[in-house]
């Protein structure tokens, strides 16, 4: 986390920190559990542990919020199965 990324505050609980892997770590994980969404442009998010994660230049941010891992998860689905309008 740097110093301008800010707690969740989902409303779920206390906030909590996310989590950060970098560049690397990721590519070792995508090759055997992680996900990414499959539109080309969305490569910057990839679910993993449960989570959904977000890509920047140093590597990848954990997103803690649940509300917006409920909807990268139905965006995975709707990309996945063509159904984006439905």
């Amino acid at each position: 986390m740097n110093d301008i990324t800010p707690e969740s505050t989902s409303g779920d609980g206390p906030p909590t920190t996310p989590r950060f892997i970098t560049h690397d770590q990721m590519r070792d994980i995508e090759s055997n559990t992680a996900t990414s969404l499959p539109s080309l442009r969305e490569r910057g998010f990839v679910r993993h542990d449960g989570r959904w994660w977000v890509r920047d230049r140093d590597g990848y941010h954990e997103i803690t919020d649940n509300a917006q891992n409920t909807k990268l998860d139905r965006w995975h689905v709707r990309l996945a199965e063509g159904a984006l309008w439905t």
